[in-house]
């Protein structure tokens, strides 16, 4: 069980591996809690139908970016690029509330077109330098 301070409360199924772990997929909370950033929440665990611990293990969620509310800047996103020559830009990654990501390691897809023609341009070497 997920439980937050600011209202949400989420159940999901675990698997038993040892005496010291137990593995689950921690659920969407961004549907569970509208406030901008990250979540802390309390994790607590119950076997079968018996009630749930007292003691809990602090869990934050990190909210996904939200390419919406990301900004792309620098050289590689303006006009007048040199051909066959290496442009730099950084992308600002916020989430759906336009709050700054606390982590880095989103993925995101970068397509280069031609601006005239909007022609996507194949054979473009991105390198991800987080």
């Amino acid at each position: 069980r997920f439980v937050s301070k600011r209202g949400g409360l989420v159940d999901v199924k675990a698997e038993f591996l040892n005496k010291e772990t137990i593995k689950c997929i921690s659920p969407n909370f961004d549907e569970v809690v509208t406030a901008p950033g990250a979540i802390d929440v309390d994790v607590r665990v119950a076997f079968k139908d018996d009630s749930f611990t007292t003691s809990s293990q602090r869990f934050t969620f990190i909210t996904v970016a939200a390419a919406d509310s990301c900004l792309a800047f620098g050289p590689g996103v303006i006009d007048g690029g040199c051909p066959n020559a290496s442009i730099t830009f950084v992308i600002h990654a916020n989430d759906r509330t336009g709050t700054k990501r606390p982590t880095g390691g989103d993925e995101f897809e970068v397509v280069v077109r031609e601006e005239a023609s909007s022609f996507r341009i194949s054979n473009v070497e991105v390198d991800d330098l987080d």
